[in-house]
């Protein structure tokens, strides 16, 4: 089986207080739901992680390789390599 790795949910227990706000949350919330939904009827896993906590878990799991995978990218093909994209890589690591 595949695997694919997703966002929870809720988005990681960020505060919303407007009602667009509240709008633009529950439509990612669905659209992910709605991925995951389609990845599992192909037969892949999906795994769910908390934006705060993703980079976290890959330093712990790659232990004193963490600045070269996580970094690396960066410093191998240059911009744009942000912030999102190794919370990406983060959640593949600790997906599996």
């Amino acid at each position: 089986r595949r695997r694919r790795t997703t966002r929870s949910w809720t988005g990681g227990g960020s505060s919303w207080s407007s009602r667009g706000s509240r709008k633009r949350r529950a439509d990612s919330i669905m659209y992910r739901k709605i991925l995951a939904e389609l990845a599992h009827d192909r037969g892949w896993n999906v795994h769910l992680y908390q934006a705060k906590d993703v980079i976290g878990q890959a330093v712990r799991m790659l232990g004193n390789r963490a600045g070269e995978v996580l970094q690396g990218p960066r410093a191998t093909l240059g911009p744009p390599w942000t912030k999102d994209h190794q919370m990406a890589l983060a959640a593949t690591i600790v997906g599996g």
